[in-house]
């Protein structure tokens, strides 16, 4: 096993100051060169350390629990986790189980990149089923694809292509840049958890369409800040007895969304009882509302139920709280059917709508 210095290179005098400081120099670690797998890598690292990953399928599950680790794979369509058939690693919230293919646990400023996590539809033995998933964590993405978060064939099963949630409160912070997400089971990025930030710019969601086996949200943020700049979301259009958006603020998440294009989907954006500002957005073939402003209260409006239930995903009830939109230089076009709305907001609450330049 060699362990190489990363970039840029220390003289040895700098080495004689980290090892007398009690600090090892930052290493480069290599699967399957110096380890035959990419978690018997991991296991041997130490934090600032990088993990260079050659083409090729990796079939396991990758536990992380150390801080400040880079993994790099060869190229989003060269490096490939895949889903084993069995995820041994879970963490559990509100009696939930969840099973992440890539499981980043208790660990901070985990970078990934060029890479792939495939998770072969093996949804059905490891409900909740995850892409990849932080508990306690968090990190970036970059140049990465995760994909075939379901079951096989597609199902009804909860599955996320990425979630984030954690017991502590936080902060952290999550930033996803260059990432694809398709083939997925009900929602393809969900950002929860207290004192969480999550940024998603320049990426793309990808749904099942109609007919699909269930409903989709392509990106949720629950309780959270979040912030969506330059990303496209299609396809996200299953109806039936649940409704499916492209982009959903619940239970009191404040999110800006930019320059962002959400095509062929249920409901475009929606906002229920939180607070969102949207600037220069396109909407699409959008079935229903292309944005939907919605307060909470005690009890739900008739008519209004399915709305809010279809959306969420039974893993844990909304907040209740008022909802405030600001809306500037968006520009929507419908599906012309009968019962839609460019915008529409309500609720037995308060709604705080503001909207300008917007067609």
């Amino acid at each position: 096993m060699s362990r190489t210095l990363a970039q840029p290179r220390r003289t040895a005098l700098t080495a004689v100051l980290l090892l007398a400081a009690g600090l090892a120099p930052a290493a480069t670690l290599t699967v399957p060169g110096d380890y035959p797998t990419i978690q018997a890598a991991v296991d041997a690292a130490a934090p600032g350390d990088v993990i260079d990953i050659a083409a090729g399928t990796y079939v396991e599950q990758v536990r992380i629990a150390t801080a400040d680790l880079s993994l790099q794979g060869a190229g989003i369509d060269a490096t490939i986790i895949e889903s084993p058939t069995i995820l041994p690693a879970s963490f559990s919230v509100g009696g939930f189980a969840y099973f992440p293919v890539v499981f980043v646990d208790g660990a901070t400023a985990v970078a990934m990149s060029g890479l792939t996590v495939d998770g072969a539809g093996q949804g059905t033995a490891n409900d909740i089923f995850v892409g990849i998933g932080y508990w306690n964590g968090d990190g970036s993405l970059q140049d990465v694809r995760i994909t075939r978060i379901r079951e096989e064939p597609a199902g009804t099963l909860f599955c996320r292509a990425i979630y984030t949630d954690n017991d502590t409160g936080g902060p952290y912070g999550l930033d996803l840049d260059q990432v694809q997400v398709d083939d997925f089971q009900r929602t393809g990025i969900d950002i929860r958890g207290a004192g969480m930030t999550g940024t998603v710019t320049s990426s793309s969601v990808t749904g099942g369409g109609d007919p699909f086996s269930t409903h989709q949200n392509g990106i949720q943020f629950v309780g959270t800040t979040g912030i969506l700049d330059g990303c496209t979301l299609t396809d996200m259009s299953y109806v039936g007895a649940s409704l499916s958006v492209g982009v959903v603020g619940f239970s009191g998440a404040d999110v800006t969304i930019n320059g962002t294009g959400i095509e062929n989907c249920y409901l475009g954006a929606a906002s229920i009882g939180s607070v969102v500002a949207m600037d220069g957005c396109t909407f699409g073939g959008v079935y229903s509302d292309a944005i939907w402003v919605r307060s909470t209260a005690a009890s739900v409006r008739a008519g209004d139920e399915k709305r809010i239930d279809g959306l969420l995903d039974g893993t844990e009830p909304i907040t209740r709280s008022a909802a405030i939109g600001t809306i500037t230089g968006c520009v929507a076009t419908g599906a012309d059917l009968a019962g839609s709305w460019g915008i529409h907001a309500a609720g037995p609450g308060t709604v705080e709508l503001t909207v300008t330049g917007t067609v």
